[in-house]
Protein backbone atom coordinates (compact mmCIF):
# COMPACT_ATOMS: atom_id res chain seq x y z
CA UNK A 1 0.00 0.00 0.00
CA UNK A 2 1.92 3.19 0.92
CA UNK A 3 5.22 3.80 0.04
CA UNK A 4 6.95 7.31 0.66
CA UNK A 5 6.80 7.81 -2.72
CA UNK A 6 3.35 7.95 -3.35
CA UNK A 7 2.88 10.92 -0.66
CA UNK A 8 4.65 13.63 -2.29
CA UNK A 9 1.86 16.34 -3.01
CA UNK A 10 0.25 17.58 -0.21
CA UNK A 11 -3.08 20.22 -0.15
CA UNK A 12 -3.04 23.15 2.25
CA UNK A 13 -5.49 22.03 4.31
CA UNK A 14 -3.14 18.78 5.39
CA UNK A 15 -0.86 21.32 7.44
CA UNK A 16 -3.19 22.67 9.70
CA UNK A 17 -4.68 21.22 13.34
CA UNK A 18 -7.98 22.45 13.58
CA UNK A 19 -11.16 21.67 15.32
CA UNK A 20 -13.75 19.28 13.59
CA UNK A 21 -16.81 21.66 13.11
CA UNK A 22 -18.96 18.82 15.24
CA UNK A 23 -16.57 20.22 18.31
CA UNK A 24 -13.93 17.36 18.59
CA UNK A 25 -10.50 17.58 19.46
CA UNK A 26 -8.25 19.24 16.90
CA UNK A 27 -7.22 16.90 14.17
CA UNK A 28 -4.44 17.28 11.25
CA UNK A 29 -4.51 15.87 8.05
CA UNK A 30 -0.93 14.41 7.18
CA UNK A 31 0.86 12.36 4.67
CA UNK A 32 1.73 8.84 5.59
CA UNK A 33 4.75 8.29 6.94
CA UNK A 34 6.63 4.94 7.21
CA UNK A 35 6.60 5.92 10.84
CA UNK A 36 3.05 5.34 10.57
CA UNK A 37 3.18 1.49 9.14
CA UNK A 38 2.56 0.18 12.90
CA UNK A 39 -1.09 2.05 13.19
CA UNK A 40 -2.05 0.55 9.96
CA UNK A 41 -0.79 -2.70 11.00
CA UNK A 42 -2.88 -2.56 14.19
CA UNK A 43 -5.67 -1.35 12.28
CA UNK A 44 -6.02 -3.24 9.10
CA UNK A 45 -8.18 -6.10 10.11
CA UNK A 46 -10.35 -3.41 11.06
CA UNK A 47 -11.17 -3.49 7.26
CA UNK A 48 -12.00 -7.33 7.20
CA UNK A 49 -15.94 -7.07 6.36
CA UNK A 50 -16.27 -10.97 8.07
CA UNK A 51 -18.95 -13.00 6.28
CA UNK A 52 -19.83 -11.45 2.82
CA UNK A 53 -22.44 -12.44 -0.07
CA UNK A 54 -19.64 -13.45 -2.21
CA UNK A 55 -17.66 -16.88 -1.49
CA UNK A 56 -15.05 -15.13 0.46
CA UNK A 57 -12.49 -17.89 2.22
CA UNK A 58 -11.99 -15.81 6.11
CA UNK A 59 -8.00 -17.06 6.21
CA UNK A 60 -7.90 -16.03 2.96
CA UNK A 61 -9.25 -12.24 3.93
CA UNK A 62 -7.45 -12.46 7.01
CA UNK A 63 -4.38 -12.61 5.25
CA UNK A 64 -5.18 -9.95 2.73
CA UNK A 65 -5.37 -7.25 5.70
CA UNK A 66 -2.44 -8.60 7.02
CA UNK A 67 -0.46 -7.96 3.76
CA UNK A 68 -1.97 -4.59 3.63
CA UNK A 69 -0.96 -3.53 7.21
CA UNK A 70 2.75 -5.01 6.47
CA UNK A 71 2.71 -2.87 2.82
CA UNK A 72 2.97 -5.77 0.76
CA UNK A 73 -0.21 -5.11 -1.33
CA UNK A 74 0.63 -3.30 -4.65
CA UNK A 75 -0.86 0.22 -4.63
CA UNK A 76 -2.86 1.41 -7.73
CA UNK A 77 -1.29 4.09 -9.86
CA UNK A 78 -1.63 7.05 -8.39
CA UNK A 79 -2.14 6.00 -4.80
CA UNK A 80 -1.70 8.36 -1.78
CA UNK A 81 -2.39 7.54 1.40
CA UNK A 82 -2.70 10.38 4.32
CA UNK A 83 -3.30 10.15 8.06
CA UNK A 84 -5.60 12.25 10.78
CA UNK A 85 -3.38 12.92 13.81
CA UNK A 86 -4.24 14.28 17.29
CA UNK A 87 -1.85 17.17 18.12
CA UNK A 88 0.69 15.26 19.87
CA UNK A 89 1.20 13.49 15.72
CA UNK A 90 -0.18 10.07 17.19
CA UNK A 91 -2.25 8.90 14.23
CA UNK A 92 -6.00 7.93 14.65
CA UNK A 93 -6.69 7.74 11.15
CA UNK A 94 -5.72 6.26 7.64
CA UNK A 95 -7.22 7.31 3.97
CA UNK A 96 -5.95 6.01 0.60
CA UNK A 97 -7.05 7.80 -2.47
CA UNK A 98 -6.32 7.93 -6.29
CA UNK A 99 -7.58 9.52 -9.11
CA UNK A 100 -9.66 7.72 -10.88
CA UNK A 101 -12.15 8.04 -14.17
CA UNK A 102 -15.79 7.32 -14.58
CA UNK A 103 -16.47 3.74 -16.52
CA UNK A 104 -19.13 5.16 -18.27
CA UNK A 105 -18.51 9.14 -19.37
CA UNK A 106 -14.51 9.24 -18.46
CA UNK A 107 -14.85 12.10 -15.96
CA UNK A 108 -12.37 12.56 -13.60
CA UNK A 109 -13.27 11.28 -10.22
CA UNK A 110 -11.21 10.33 -6.53
CA UNK A 111 -11.75 7.01 -5.41
CA UNK A 112 -11.10 6.03 -2.12
CA UNK A 113 -9.52 2.83 -1.48
CA UNK A 114 -8.91 2.90 2.36
CA UNK A 115 -10.64 4.71 5.43
CA UNK A 116 -10.04 3.08 8.73
CA UNK A 117 -10.14 5.21 12.31
CA UNK A 118 -9.03 3.19 15.22
CA UNK A 119 -11.89 2.23 17.41
CA UNK A 120 -11.04 4.95 20.26
CA UNK A 121 -10.75 7.17 18.05
CA UNK A 122 -14.14 6.38 16.04
CA UNK A 123 -17.30 8.76 16.79
CA UNK A 124 -14.72 11.47 17.10
CA UNK A 125 -14.89 13.24 13.78
CA UNK A 126 -11.38 11.61 12.46
CA UNK A 127 -13.53 9.89 9.51
CA UNK A 128 -15.52 13.28 8.78
CA UNK A 129 -11.59 15.05 8.56
CA UNK A 130 -10.10 12.41 6.49
CA UNK A 131 -13.06 12.60 3.90
CA UNK A 132 -13.11 16.45 3.86
CA UNK A 133 -9.44 15.96 3.22
CA UNK A 134 -10.55 13.56 0.59
CA UNK A 135 -12.84 15.85 -0.91
CA UNK A 136 -10.42 18.74 -1.27
CA UNK A 137 -7.53 16.58 -2.57
CA UNK A 138 -10.11 15.74 -5.88
CA UNK A 139 -11.03 19.32 -6.08
CA UNK A 140 -7.69 20.07 -6.41
CA UNK A 141 -7.37 17.71 -8.74
CA UNK A 142 -10.46 18.80 -10.84
CA UNK A 143 -12.25 15.34 -9.94
CA UNK A 144 -16.13 15.74 -10.31
CA UNK A 145 -16.62 13.57 -7.38
CA UNK A 146 -15.32 11.12 -5.22
CA UNK A 147 -16.48 7.52 -5.46
CA UNK A 148 -15.44 4.51 -2.74
CA UNK A 149 -16.44 1.03 -2.33
CA UNK A 150 -18.34 -0.28 1.41
CA UNK A 151 -20.02 -3.86 2.11
CA UNK A 152 -22.86 -4.05 1.90
CA UNK A 153 -23.52 -5.38 5.69
CA UNK A 154 -21.21 -2.20 7.18
CA UNK A 155 -23.92 -0.45 8.27
CA UNK A 156 -22.65 1.80 10.32
CA UNK A 157 -20.11 2.67 7.46
CA UNK A 158 -22.84 3.03 5.28
CA UNK A 159 -24.38 5.38 7.67
CA UNK A 160 -21.58 7.57 8.04
CA UNK A 161 -20.85 7.93 4.15
CA UNK A 162 -24.80 8.79 4.26
CA UNK A 163 -24.41 11.68 6.68
CA UNK A 164 -21.81 13.15 4.63
CA UNK A 165 -23.78 12.95 1.33
CA UNK A 166 -22.82 10.24 -0.15
CA UNK A 167 -25.27 8.18 -2.27
CA UNK A 168 -25.52 5.03 -3.61
CA UNK A 169 -24.48 4.71 -7.31
CA UNK A 170 -24.91 1.03 -8.62
CA UNK A 171 -25.18 -2.29 -6.65
CA UNK A 172 -23.09 -4.81 -6.94
CA UNK A 173 -25.15 -8.09 -6.85
CA UNK A 174 -23.80 -11.91 -6.24
CA UNK A 175 -24.82 -14.92 -6.08
CA UNK A 176 -22.72 -18.08 -4.37
CA UNK A 177 -23.07 -21.03 -6.69
CA UNK A 178 -23.10 -24.41 -5.80
CA UNK A 179 -20.02 -26.25 -6.77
Amino acid sequence: MPTPADHQRTSPESAVARPDPTGHRPIAVRPFAESDRPFLRANAHRLNPGPTAAPRDPAVMAAYFDRLGAGRIEPPPGLETFVAVDVADAPLGLIALYPSRDHFTDHPRAYVETLVVAAEAEGTGVGSALMRHAEAWARDRGCAEVSLDVFAGNDRARAFYERAGYRPDHLRLVKRLDP
